[in-house]
């Protein structure tokens, strides 16, 4: 038995005063605990220096948006805390 299971935040490898973007997350009660957790969220419009890019990918068109994201991303050699862990993530939604 997990008596203390991680949060989904922690899961994802969100930490204290990150820079997240989110693009297509309107999960309310997840976009609060990100506020609670994250330094600087940015939410519609990706922001440049992200450190962590959300992107919730309801069909697989919406992959063709990976690409440009990358770009958005502080360099994965700047992150200091843990280099093999990717910046980048996409949440699939299985709602079709």
């Amino acid at each position: 038995m997990i008596r203390s299971p991680r949060s989904r935040l922690d899961k994802l490898g969100v930490k204290l005063e990150m820079h997240v973007t989110l693009v297509g997350v309107g999960d309310k009660r997840f976009v609060r605990a990100l506020h609670q957790r994250a330094q600087d969220i940015a939410a519609g419009r990706p922001k440049k220096d992200s450190e962590m890019i959300l992107l919730l990918a309801e069909a697989p068109a919406a992959l063709t948006k990976l690409r440009p994201l990358r770009g958005l991303l502080v360099p994965h050699e700047a992150q200091a805390d843990d280099p093999s862990q990717g910046p980048l993530t996409v949440l699939v939604s299985a709602s079709h």
